[in-house]
């Protein structure tokens, strides 16, 4: 109803208890898919319609917003001006995740929490270090790693489209 901006909060917060642990453990994925999911969620529910989805996932916050953090270099605008990769994101991972949605639809969502549910092949890398043949490796790459799976699930390479290391990411 009218007051569907005091559940915002709620339904965030609810939607972490059912993310896998791969997700848990990247912050800038799991607040990112929170947010997008508390925003889709009142979209479902006709309290909010798509164009306020859109734009109230783009406006984002002081700190994390999509324009923002263009312009600042591919950081968050936080003061420590944190890669997304530190950083909890927010906005800035849902903003992905809806110009994804545009493009290849719910469907692939589906598929990614597939790859990921109970697969410990895909787990193990997801994780800054992981126990590999009996001894512990760093997973360097862990945030692209978990992107592979965003574009697997889209059936397309997204590793080569997103980049936030730099002006050109």
């Amino acid at each position: 109803g009218d007051y569907w901006g005091y559940m915002e909060v709620a339904i965030h917060e609810a939607m972490h208890g059912i993310f896998p642990d791969a997700i848990w453990d990247r912050k800038w994925l799991n607040e990112g898919f929170a947010t997008f999911l508390e925003n889709k969620i009142l979209l479902h529910f006709g309290d909010i319609n798509r164009e306020t989805l859109e734009y109230s996932i783009h406006q984002g916050t002081s700190y994390y917003n999509w324009d923002g953090y263009v312009a600042n270099d591919y950081h968050d605008t936080s003061p420590v001006n944190l890669k997304i990769q530190q950083s909890p994101a927010y906005s800035l991972t849902a903003e992905m995740l809806v110009n994804l949605e545009n493009t290849y639809g719910t469907a692939m969502f589906d598929r990614f929490f597939e790859l990921l549910d109970n697969n410990r092949e895909a787990l193990q890398y997801c994780f800054p270090h992981s126990y590999i043949d009996g001894g512990w490796h760093r997973n360097d790459e862990s945030d692209a790693f978990v992107i592979e799976l965003l574009g697997r699930a889209a059936d397309t390479n997204l590793v080569s489209t997103f980049r936030y290391d730099g002006p050109s990411g």
